[in-house]
């Protein structure tokens, strides 16, 4: 008993809480935060275990472990502050079996932290524990939980759209949610009038860009400031209304009655990352709200910008989407001039907002442009091809050839730092066990060493990246696995949007007329 005791004042406790939205939207009491603390603190206090800090997830998914919280508690364990992680049960940890299996089976045991789930009688320290035996199977029912829970939530709200019931968070421009069912769209007075404006300035023959220009100077609110958006998108970061915006409200079926909804949809239960559904599966209700715009002034409207759409014959470029603006980050648009037939690029930002001055012309002429990037990739590509000239001018621009020797020696040098600590700290416990100091002195003595262990690690993972980016390129350099490109690029004739798009990853064109070009091929970014 007095050993077991003993032992419980070396750890580090770190109480882990997690609370899911759905947990949230149910209100469990039994799963709430207050009651998941009290659990785990009654745990510490029966146990003399101290607590060392405290972690809590409020309204994170169980199916993810990129937490806030959790990676904060993960850092602490890396950094040696908590050497044992308590949860009220296995669920808490995680629903999705195989990571949470990976903590409890392999990262908790490599880092010697002790994990113990309260209601699920699971601790790592009991290796003969016949619940840590089936922790495996619980980890799998808590993920086919969460799988359950996902799919009668996607069936919940499946069945709201085709309801009619409005669920997104905020009410497109010129309406609002009604007061009394959040599901249902109103006319909101007091920016109807601007919608109807923009549908009439259309018929009178106004574009996009004059209207945008216009709201602009009017200094309206663009909608993503009325719904106190953070972006960092410029246009909404200074108030200016874009043309796209414009287009995108004036083709938006909202304002004829029609909720349109089920656009896109999430991969898995576990991959929250969402993808775009085709037209024919979205989730269309005729007269879900009172409309804005009467359905003839609409449609002429549509033709009208179908008209002008077809006006703007568009003329591919080979460099198109390549192209950068070094100065402000955006993309450089190219236009034809037909007085003086030759294409030229420029700045979008600077395009849509010419009066503002956001960022500068940025052109050139894009004939000569593309010309110059096409000889310099073939020019790089004839190197590349001729293995001896590769080799040689390679070698001749890797710099520091000492460099990884360097590296590996300092890493040797640190790593046996960090093995003589970790004994030193084995030294201790084994003193301590035995009674040969206090406990008092084994916290003081295996603080000090803990703390220059943790910034050991911290160096030995620096010079470890450095190392693997070393290699990583070293290898990527040498490799002639792009060769088939090269190949590809060099039997073409005229070269394709798609073998460009392989080769280049993007094209800087700043003010003062330089061109910087960046590779995805690595041994064109040491040749250039």
């Amino acid at each position: 008993m007095f050993e077991g005791l003993t032992r419980n004042a070396l750890y580090r406790v770190g109480i882990y809480i997690r609370l899911s939205k759905e947990d949230n939207d149910k209100i469990v009491e039994s799963e709430s935060i207050t009651n998941q603390r009290n659990i785990l603190l009654t745990y510490l206090k029966e146990n003399k275990l101290a607590l060392a800090g405290e972690y809590v997830d409020d309204g994170v998914s169980g199916t993810t472990f990129d937490r806030p919280a959790f990676n904060r508690l993960i850092n602490d364990i890396e950094d040696g502050k908590i050497n044992m992680v308590v949860t009220k049960d296995l669920s808490r940890l995680g629903r999705d079996y195989i990571q949470s299996g990976y903590y409890v089976e392999q990262y908790f045991p490599m880092k010697r932290v002790r994990y113990v789930s309260i209601l699920d009688n699971i601790d790592t320290e009991r290796t003969n524990s016949t619940e840590n035996d089936i922790a495996p199977f619980r980890s799998i029912l808590n993920e086919m939980y969460a799988k359950d829970i996902s799919k009668k939530i996607r069936i919940v709200f499946q069945q709201k759209k085709e309801d009619g019931q409005f669920l997104s968070t905020s009410a497109p421009m010129g309406y609002k949610k009604d007061p009394n069912d959040k599901h249902h769209l109103i006319i909101d007075n007091d920016t109807a009038p601007l919608i109807r404006r923009m549908f009439k300035m259309i018929i009178d023959g106004y574009g996009t860009t004059q209207i945008a220009n216009i709201f602009t100077d009017e200094h309206i609110p663009t909608p993503a400031m009325r719904n106190k958006y953070q972006t960092n998108a410029l246009s909404y970061q200074y108030g200016y209304w874009h043309p796209a915006s414009i287009r995108r409200m004036l083709r938006n079926n909202v304002y004829i009655g029609k909720l349109e909804q089920g656009k896109s949809q999430t991969i898995s239960y576990k991959n929250r990352q969402r993808v775009k559904l085709p037209k024919e599966q979205w989730i269309v209700i005729e007269n879900a709200h009172e409309p804005l715009i009467d359905e003839e002034t609409f449609y002429t409207v549509q033709r009208l910008l179908d008209t002008s759409a077809k006006k703007t014959v568009k003329k591919t470029y080979l460099l198109t989407g390549l192209l950068k603006c070094a100065d402000c980050g955006g993309s450089i648009g190219i236009s034809h001039s037909k007085k003086r037939h030759f294409s030229y690029t420029s700045c979008n930002l600077y395009r849509a907002y010419t009066k503002r001055k956001l960022c500068t012309p940025h052109n050139l002429n894009y004939e000569a442009l593309e010309l110059m990037i096409v000889e310099k990739v073939k020019e790089l590509c004839k190197i590349c091809m001729d293995d001896e000239k590769i080799e040689e001018a390679l070698r001749k621009k890797v710099e520091n050839n000492n460099y990884k020797a360097i590296l590996e020696k300092t890493l040797k040098e640190v790593a046996d730092k960090k093995i003589k600590i970790e004994k030193n700290l084995e030294r201790l416990y084994e003193d301590r066990l035995n009674d040969v100091i206090t406990v008092e002195m084994y916290k003081s003595m295996s603080e000090k060493q803990n703390e220059g262990l943790s910034k050991i690690k911290k160096e030995m993972q620096s010079l470890e990246e450095k190392l693997g980016e070393f290699n990583k390129e070293e290898k990527e350099i040498f490799s002639f696995d792009y060769k088939q490109i090269i190949n590809d690029f060099l039997k073409l004739k005229n070269p394709t949007k798609e073998i460009m798009s392989k080769i280049i990853d993007r094209i800087e064109i700043h003010e003062n007329k330089n061109v910087d070009i960046y590779y995805r091929i690595k041994a064109f970014e040491k040749l250039k």
